[in-house]
């Protein structure tokens, strides 16, 4: 058995059932659970025998926490998964499969199901193989990766991004170093995107992920194309932020305000070099 199946989580119990139970076949998994619940550790493990957890004792991010899990593997492949994902019969199998057909790769990624692409290209693309079951992409989305382990050298995300756009950035710094990545067209899962977090802790979660989002979008365009980019592509965001959380508080408005005050300084972090510091407040519970 040359394959691991991964899931990354975060108070994400309810989400989390419902992906174990579509999956079909006795892979190990492991889920890493970004906080400190020892009673969800027992109660998971006891359930499903094919099952170790790990704790991270807080929430370390997404990408670190993705890297912690990356290392302690050793099969050659590795299916990572979000827990709001629900896969197909043949879903793993036929990713499988394409392991074994496709002669060079680093990434794969299941087709989701619905009007949104799960991939991308980085420029107009002069790829091959479009037509073809196994289509040659520049990116995919972080909510379901199949690693080729030898191709990562035990380098997985930046670790610098806590949230979002973690996965483009690893798929941007191996499309620089001529690897290549598929989309397998047979292999179909569905994603209900922003439900990993049980939904008691969902306003919270919406707080950081504005933070977050505004960061990262910094952060990425500093990195691979220099600071007057980043700044190009967001100037208007940093005024409109800070103009609309005054607005929301002046009209009682106090989410909405909070909401645009937090992008504003998720930006402005980001613009002199802080670090992605935004916690929420789960995260010391």
């Amino acid at each position: 058995m040359n394959l691991t199946i991964m899931i990354l989580t975060y108070n994400s119990d309810n989400a989390l059932e419902e992906c174990l139970n579509s999956l079909k076949g006795n892979y190990p998994i492991l889920v890493i659970e970004n906080s400190a619940r020892n009673e969800f550790k027992q109660k998971i493990e006891k359930k499903y025998q094919n099952l170790k957890c790990i704790l991270t004792n807080k929430n370390l991010g997404f990408g670190r926490a993705m890297n912690l899990g990356l290392r302690m593997i050793d099969t050659e492949y590795v299916l990572t998964l979000n827990p709001d994902t629900i896969l197909n019969k043949d879903t793993i199998s036929n990713l499988l499969t394409a392991s074994n057909q496709i002669e060079d790769f680093c990434l794969l990624s299941p087709i989701i199901v619905g009007k949104n692409k799960n991939f991308g290209y980085f420029e107009k693309s002069k790829l091959i193989n479009k037509d073809n079951n196994y289509c040659e992409v520049d990116y995919i989305n972080g909510f379901a990766m199949f690693f080729n382990k030898k191709k990562f050298n035990d380098d997985y995300f930046d670790e610098n991004f806590f949230l979002y756009l973690e996965e483009i950035d690893l798929c941007r710094r191996m499309r620089n170093n001529n690897e290549k990545i598929f989309i397998v067209r047979d292999s179909i899962i569905s994603h209900y995107g922003g439900k990993s977090a049980d939904e008691r802790f969902r306003k919270e979660m919406e707080f950081a992920r504005n933070w977050h989002w505004m960061w990262s979008i910094v952060y990425y365009n500093k990195k691979h194309f220099g600071f007057l980019t980043a700044l190009k592509k967001t100037y208007l965001n940093f005024l409109l932020s800070f103009f609309k959380s005054i607005l929301y508080l002046l009209i009682f408005n106090f989410n909405k305000s909070k909401i645009h005050w937090l992008r504003f300084n998720g930006l402005f972090n980001a613009y002199v070099g802080k670090k992605a510091f935004y916690r929420s407040k789960l995260d010391y519970e």
